[in-house]
């Protein structure tokens, strides 16, 4: 079995993109953890 270039950079590529949905996953839940920090401080401070 032999593998072609197109094969190659298939697999580069689907390799990038699971990189880049790891690192914006990783940013959502980040931005996601300091939004909820932050809806807290609000709410202790109408509480």
């Amino acid at each position: 079995m032999t593998t072609s270039s197109s094969d190659v950079v298939y697999r580069l590529r689907a390799r990038i993109v699971k990189v880049r949905i790891a690192a914006a996953a990783n940013a959502a839940i980040v931005s996601g953890y300091g939004r909820i920090r932050h809806l807290r401080r609000v709410i202790e401070r109408q509480v």
